[in-house]
């Protein structure tokens, strides 16, 4: 199993291309991924790049806030990893969905296809997640009371940035 550290975004896309007859067609790749000197991409087509100079915070201080839930999945959960164990963020709310792995398709022999995972997240520091993400602070909410005046998770995490 690979470990997957989350400090940039990487993008992989598949081409597809409608017939006449609308109906869909994908080009198929050898699903080979690399990352090599900052370049990433599929099939040798490197599809990102990571600048030479890194993005700096002009305030790197400022505290943030990382608010999570169960409907916070995937690419939620690779914010989550990138913001895990930096200094000044704290992450409120509820656990993540869990879906914090990388996972590739398969052909087999008799023309069917399995998705194994070949990845899982890890931050920084090496803390490897692969399953459910868990705030720093729990605070239980209903998505029915998202974007309320009162709302307990950004209510909390306000608090903290004010104390920071």
């Amino acid at each position: 199993m690979q470990y997957l550290y989350i400090t940039c975004l990487f993008i992989f896309t598949v081409t597809t291309s409608c017939s006449q007859n609308n109906t869909v067609t994908t080009k198929d790749y050898l699903n080979e991924a690399f990352d090599i000197n900052g370049k990433s991409g599929i099939d040798s087509i490197p599809v990102t790049q990571v600048s030479i100079q890194p993005y700096r915070l002009i305030h790197d201080s400022n505290p943030i806030a990382v608010l999570t839930g169960a409907r916070t999945a995937s690419s939620g959960e690779v914010v989550v990893t990138a913001f895990h164990n930096k200094d000044n963020i704290r992450s409120f709310g509820q656990s993540t969905s869990g879906l914090s792995t990388a996972n590739d398709n398969f052909s087999l022999s008799d023309g069917s296809m399995i998705f194994l995972t070949v990845a899982v997240y890890a931050d920084r520091k090496g803390i490897v997640f692969g399953k459910k993400i868990e705030p720093d602070e729990v605070i239980p909410f209903s998505y029915d009371e998202i974007g309320l005046p009162g709302n307990s998770v950004i209510k909390r995490a306000q608090e903290w940035i004010i104390t920071m």
